[in-house]
Protein backbone atom coordinates (compact mmCIF):
# COMPACT_ATOMS: atom_id res chain seq x y z
CA UNK A 1 0.00 0.00 0.00
CA UNK A 2 1.25 3.51 -0.84
CA UNK A 3 2.54 5.33 2.27
CA UNK A 4 0.42 8.41 1.58
CA UNK A 5 -2.75 6.32 1.22
CA UNK A 6 -1.86 4.48 4.38
CA UNK A 7 -1.42 7.81 6.20
CA UNK A 8 -4.86 8.99 4.98
CA UNK A 9 -6.55 5.80 6.19
CA UNK A 10 -4.86 6.03 9.55
CA UNK A 11 -5.84 9.72 9.82
CA UNK A 12 -9.53 8.81 9.55
CA UNK A 13 -9.09 6.32 12.35
CA UNK A 14 -7.82 9.06 14.76
CA UNK A 15 -10.06 10.80 17.27
CA UNK A 16 -10.99 14.45 16.80
CA UNK A 17 -8.45 15.55 19.45
CA UNK A 18 -5.64 13.64 17.72
CA UNK A 19 -6.60 15.15 14.38
CA UNK A 20 -6.44 18.69 15.78
CA UNK A 21 -3.03 17.96 17.31
CA UNK A 22 -1.68 16.71 13.97
CA UNK A 23 -3.00 19.81 12.20
CA UNK A 24 -1.38 22.16 14.75
CA UNK A 25 1.94 20.26 14.55
CA UNK A 26 1.94 20.41 10.75
CA UNK A 27 1.14 24.13 10.82
CA UNK A 28 4.07 24.85 13.17
CA UNK A 29 6.47 22.85 11.02
CA UNK A 30 5.42 24.80 7.90
CA UNK A 31 5.72 28.12 9.74
CA UNK A 32 9.26 27.36 10.97
CA UNK A 33 10.30 26.22 7.51
CA UNK A 34 8.97 29.43 5.96
CA UNK A 35 10.80 31.58 8.53
CA UNK A 36 14.11 29.80 7.92
CA UNK A 37 13.69 29.85 4.17
CA UNK A 38 12.65 33.46 3.72
CA UNK A 39 14.45 35.26 6.60
CA UNK A 40 17.05 37.66 5.08
CA UNK A 41 20.71 37.01 5.83
CA UNK A 42 22.31 39.65 8.14
CA UNK A 43 24.70 41.96 6.39
CA UNK A 44 28.08 42.70 7.98
CA UNK A 45 28.45 46.33 9.20
CA UNK A 46 30.13 48.65 6.79
CA UNK A 47 33.53 49.84 7.89
CA UNK A 48 34.09 53.61 8.09
CA UNK A 49 35.65 55.10 5.02
CA UNK A 50 38.34 56.98 6.88
CA UNK A 51 39.81 57.58 10.33
CA UNK A 52 37.70 60.67 11.01
CA UNK A 53 34.41 58.79 10.57
CA UNK A 54 35.73 56.03 12.83
CA UNK A 55 36.57 58.54 15.57
CA UNK A 56 33.16 60.21 15.30
CA UNK A 57 31.40 56.85 15.56
CA UNK A 58 33.47 55.99 18.62
CA UNK A 59 32.65 59.33 20.24
CA UNK A 60 28.92 58.87 19.64
CA UNK A 61 29.08 55.42 21.25
CA UNK A 62 31.18 56.33 24.28
CA UNK A 63 30.95 60.11 24.62
CA UNK A 64 33.88 62.56 24.75
CA UNK A 65 36.93 61.37 26.65
CA UNK A 66 38.53 64.37 28.43
CA UNK A 67 41.59 62.30 29.36
CA UNK A 68 42.59 61.51 25.77
CA UNK A 69 43.32 63.72 22.82
CA UNK A 70 42.90 62.39 19.28
CA UNK A 71 44.24 64.06 16.17
CA UNK A 72 42.27 63.33 13.02
CA UNK A 73 43.40 63.63 9.43
CA UNK A 74 40.75 64.33 6.81
CA UNK A 75 40.85 63.32 3.16
CA UNK A 76 42.81 66.47 2.25
CA UNK A 77 45.60 65.61 4.69
CA UNK A 78 44.86 68.49 7.08
CA UNK A 79 45.01 67.82 10.79
CA UNK A 80 41.85 68.63 12.76
CA UNK A 81 41.35 68.54 16.52
CA UNK A 82 39.32 65.60 17.77
CA UNK A 83 35.91 66.24 19.37
CA UNK A 84 37.37 65.43 22.82
CA UNK A 85 39.94 68.23 22.40
CA UNK A 86 37.17 70.67 21.50
CA UNK A 87 35.29 69.51 24.59
CA UNK A 88 38.26 70.29 26.83
CA UNK A 89 38.71 73.72 25.24
CA UNK A 90 35.06 74.59 25.87
CA UNK A 91 35.37 73.41 29.49
CA UNK A 92 38.39 75.67 30.05
CA UNK A 93 36.50 78.60 28.55
CA UNK A 94 33.63 78.04 30.99
CA UNK A 95 36.03 77.97 33.93
CA UNK A 96 37.68 81.21 32.82
CA UNK A 97 34.28 82.89 32.62
CA UNK A 98 33.38 81.98 36.21
CA UNK A 99 32.96 85.13 38.26
CA UNK A 100 35.06 85.19 41.41
CA UNK A 101 33.62 86.90 44.52
CA UNK A 102 35.02 90.31 45.41
CA UNK A 103 37.68 90.23 48.16
CA UNK A 104 36.52 91.24 51.62
CA UNK A 105 37.56 94.78 52.61
CA UNK A 106 38.84 94.17 56.13
CA UNK A 107 38.24 97.70 57.45
CA UNK A 108 34.59 97.86 56.43
CA UNK A 109 33.42 94.23 56.54
CA UNK A 110 30.94 93.15 59.19
CA UNK A 111 31.33 90.12 61.43
CA UNK A 112 28.79 88.30 59.25
CA UNK A 113 30.90 88.97 56.15
CA UNK A 114 34.03 87.58 57.80
CA UNK A 115 32.10 84.40 58.63
CA UNK A 116 31.79 83.66 54.92
CA UNK A 117 35.56 83.11 54.73
CA UNK A 118 36.97 79.59 55.24
CA UNK A 119 37.93 78.76 58.81
CA UNK A 120 36.30 81.84 60.37
CA UNK A 121 33.23 81.35 62.51
CA UNK A 122 31.17 83.62 64.69
CA UNK A 123 33.72 83.77 67.53
CA UNK A 124 36.72 84.62 65.36
CA UNK A 125 34.79 87.10 63.23
CA UNK A 126 33.74 88.91 66.39
CA UNK A 127 37.35 89.07 67.61
CA UNK A 128 38.52 90.46 64.27
CA UNK A 129 35.99 93.29 64.41
CA UNK A 130 36.74 94.01 68.08
CA UNK A 131 40.51 94.16 67.48
CA UNK A 132 39.95 96.38 64.44
CA UNK A 133 37.92 98.79 66.58
CA UNK A 134 40.61 98.88 69.26
CA UNK A 135 43.27 99.67 66.68
CA UNK A 136 41.17 102.28 64.97
CA UNK A 137 41.26 100.26 61.77
CA UNK A 138 43.79 97.94 60.16
CA UNK A 139 46.76 99.67 58.56
CA UNK A 140 48.22 96.41 57.25
CA UNK A 141 46.58 93.12 56.37
CA UNK A 142 49.28 91.30 58.37
CA UNK A 143 47.74 92.72 61.54
CA UNK A 144 45.24 89.86 61.29
CA UNK A 145 47.99 87.62 62.65
CA UNK A 146 47.65 89.57 65.92
CA UNK A 147 43.99 88.66 66.44
CA UNK A 148 43.74 86.37 69.45
CA UNK A 149 42.89 82.77 68.50
CA UNK A 150 43.09 83.37 64.75
CA UNK A 151 45.48 80.75 63.43
CA UNK A 152 48.14 81.92 61.01
CA UNK A 153 47.17 79.11 58.63
CA UNK A 154 43.65 80.56 58.40
CA UNK A 155 45.07 84.03 57.69
CA UNK A 156 47.33 82.61 54.98
CA UNK A 157 44.40 80.74 53.46
CA UNK A 158 42.24 83.87 53.29
CA UNK A 159 44.77 86.53 52.30
CA UNK A 160 43.81 86.28 48.64
CA UNK A 161 40.17 86.69 49.62
CA UNK A 162 40.82 89.96 51.48
CA UNK A 163 41.85 93.47 50.60
CA UNK A 164 42.76 96.70 52.38
CA UNK A 165 41.62 99.85 50.61
CA UNK A 166 40.21 101.98 53.44
CA UNK A 167 43.12 103.33 55.51
CA UNK A 168 42.61 104.15 59.21
CA UNK A 169 42.29 107.74 60.32
CA UNK A 170 45.04 108.96 62.73
CA UNK A 171 43.38 109.59 66.08
CA UNK A 172 46.12 109.60 68.74
CA UNK A 173 47.96 112.79 69.70
CA UNK A 174 51.20 112.37 71.62
CA UNK A 175 50.77 115.63 73.47
CA UNK A 176 46.99 115.93 73.84
CA UNK A 177 45.55 112.39 74.11
CA UNK A 178 44.89 111.50 77.74
CA UNK A 179 46.34 108.55 79.61
CA UNK A 180 43.31 106.26 79.14
CA UNK A 181 42.96 106.97 75.42
CA UNK A 182 46.57 105.97 74.76
CA UNK A 183 46.34 102.93 77.03
CA UNK A 184 43.24 101.68 75.23
CA UNK A 185 45.24 101.17 72.03
CA UNK A 186 46.72 97.64 71.70
CA UNK A 187 50.20 98.92 70.82
CA UNK A 188 50.50 101.16 73.90
CA UNK A 189 51.48 99.20 77.00
CA UNK A 190 51.11 100.64 80.50
CA UNK A 191 54.87 101.23 80.72
CA UNK A 192 54.94 103.01 77.37
CA UNK A 193 52.03 105.32 78.27
CA UNK A 194 53.71 106.23 81.59
CA UNK A 195 56.94 107.02 79.73
CA UNK A 196 55.12 109.19 77.18
CA UNK A 197 53.27 111.06 79.93
CA UNK A 198 56.48 111.79 81.84
CA UNK A 199 58.41 112.73 78.70
CA UNK A 200 55.82 115.17 77.33
CA UNK A 201 55.41 116.75 80.77
CA UNK A 202 59.06 117.70 80.71
CA UNK A 203 59.17 118.56 77.00
CA UNK A 204 56.23 118.32 74.57
CA UNK A 205 56.84 116.31 71.43
CA UNK A 206 57.71 118.33 68.33
CA UNK A 207 57.18 115.39 65.97
CA UNK A 208 56.08 111.80 66.30
CA UNK A 209 59.49 110.39 65.38
CA UNK A 210 60.79 111.66 68.74
CA UNK A 211 59.30 108.52 70.25
CA UNK A 212 62.29 106.69 68.77
CA UNK A 213 64.75 109.53 69.35
CA UNK A 214 63.87 109.64 73.04
CA UNK A 215 64.28 105.90 73.29
CA UNK A 216 60.66 105.25 74.20
CA UNK A 217 59.96 102.74 71.40
CA UNK A 218 61.93 100.67 68.93
CA UNK A 219 61.85 101.55 65.22
CA UNK A 220 59.82 98.38 64.63
CA UNK A 221 57.15 99.37 67.16
CA UNK A 222 57.10 102.94 65.88
CA UNK A 223 56.36 101.68 62.36
CA UNK A 224 53.26 99.97 63.74
CA UNK A 225 52.16 102.97 65.83
CA UNK A 226 52.81 105.71 63.26
CA UNK A 227 49.63 105.20 61.13
CA UNK A 228 47.50 106.02 64.19
CA UNK A 229 49.36 109.17 65.28
CA UNK A 230 48.15 112.61 64.35
CA UNK A 231 50.96 114.57 62.73
CA UNK A 232 52.59 117.22 64.94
Amino acid sequence: MHPFRKLVLEYHSYTNGEKRGLIILATLILFLWAVIEWWPDPKPPELPSNLQEHALIKQQAHGPDPEKSLTLTDSSGEVNPAPSAKYRISQRSVRKQEVKPDPVEINTASAETFQKLPGIGSVLSGRIVKYRDLLGGFSNINQLYEVYGLDSAVVNQNKKLMKLEVVPEPHLHLNDSDFRTLLRHPYFSLELVKSIANSRRDSPFQNNAELVERGLVTPELYAKIAPYLIAL
